[in-house]
């Protein structure tokens, strides 16, 4: 009974380690940002992966703008995205290095990136910004290798940032932002221009 007792009572204390670790990771993260810390950032960031979602994010928002979404089917769209994400890729190069998620997930957000004075530019990640325990996990959802949080956690939800953090290699990697719609389009109206231009 007390082998039984006791590998129940360990059973439980890795679940709520395994349930805490990636909590332990954002603010981990989050602190790094708020210290601009670029190596620290860029050790938590699959760069691959958020550079992949944002191209998606802005050439899906591109063909929502210019009404070609409504013409293709799922395939057609998933060929499209493919085919134009080549385009926005200059965009997209805009946020994915250390320094420049730091800028977008700071206070100072789409100003150092080049992007208008309108908000919303910035996620305003902080150790301060994630609030209490309780709000944390309200606006959080884990999954056994993922784990997702709405930034900033006070915000109205058009201006959250929704951050992804995968399990890989035993550390919680950031693996892709999710914009507001009003900065997807944007963005969407830079590819517009840019495509125009050409």
């Amino acid at each position: 009974m007390r082998w039984t007792l006791r590998i129940i009572v360990l059973v439980t204390l890795l679940w709520i380690g395994y349930a805490a670790w990636p909590f332990w990771a954002v603010y981990d993260f989050a602190t790094a940002v708020e210290r601009r810390d670029s190596a620290a950032v860029a050790d938590r960031v699959n760069f691959p992966a958020v550079r992949q979602s944002l191209s998606e994010q802005i050439v899906l928002a591109y063909l929502q703008l210019t009404s070609k979404d409504a013409r293709l089917g799922q395939f057609g769209r998933g060929i499209a995205v493919a085919a134009a994400a080549s385009m926005a890729d200059p965009i997209v190069a805009k946020f994915v290095s250390a320094e420049a998620l730091i800028d977008l997930l700071r206070d100072d957000g789409g100003l150092a990136l080049g992007l208008p004075d309108q908000a919303p530019t910035s996620a305003r990640l902080s150790s301060g910004s994630l609030g209490n325990v309780w709000q944390l996990f309200i606006h959080s959802e884990q999954g056994l290798r993922t784990f997702a949080l709405d930034v900033p956690i006070g915000a109205p939800a058009r201006r959250r940032f929704r951050l992804l953090f995968r399990l890989t290699a035993w550390t919680w990697k950031l693996s892709a932002v999710e914009l507001p719609a009003e900065l997807r389009l944007r963005l969407a109206r830079e590819l517009v221009k840019q495509i125009d231009g050409k």
